[in-house]
């Protein structure tokens, strides 16, 4: 489990024994700037979304290790306010598209700050588990992006307390012979 502080930016992995209602602390991250929001990639890896529009990746098996500071939102000074895997593995919003059986080299990611206008997608090799840039959306959103969701497999919805957009994935060749 991981617990984070933002006021005094760290993030603790620890071990909660729900039997004897015990916690093991494993190992403490001191990160650059104040965490708001964590994704762990797998159980090795965790990904820290931090003030400034950061995210900043920690190998958390053994001693806690800085892999590197993205700046996945440099026009933010807010924090990040999601990181999110989407699952489509449709090929409009994935970028690929995978024959059957065929496994893909990535996972992909989404993520969005509360003081930027745009959110991103990412691509998080499975190999060496780096964020590689793949598509930036603008938005009309005013005040920043608190949530994203995954509502089809080719639409996402960018919302924050005021306001809350749809945006599909759409074929352009596909939809101008339908018509």
């Amino acid at each position: 489990m991981c617990f984070a502080n933002y006021r005094e930016a760290f993030v603790n992995v620890a071990i909660i024994d729900i039997k004897t209602r015990r916690k093991n602390n494993l190992l403490q991250l001191q990160l650059k700037a104040s965490p708001t929001k964590l994704h762990q990639i797998d159980p090795c890896n965790l990904l820290v979304g931090t003030e400034g529009g950061k995210i900043e990746h920690w190998k958390i098996d053994g001693e806690g290790e800085l892999v590197k500071v993205y700046d996945a939102h440099p026009e933010s000074a807010a924090g990040i306010s999601v990181i999110m895997e989407i699952k489509s593995q449709d090929p409009l919003i994935r970028g690929e598209s995978l024959k059957e059986g065929e496994v893909s080299k990535f996972k992909l990611l989404a993520t969005a700050s509360l003081g930027a206008k745009e959110f991103r997608l990412w691509h998080l090799m499975l190999d060496t588990k780096e964020l590689q840039p793949y598509l930036k959306i603008e938005t009309t959103i005013e005040g920043g992006i608190k949530y994203l969701l995954e509502t089809q497999p080719t639409q996402l919805v960018a919302a924050n307390d005021k306001a809350l957009k749809f945006y599909d994935f759409i074929d352009k060749a596909e939809k101008e012979k339908n018509e």
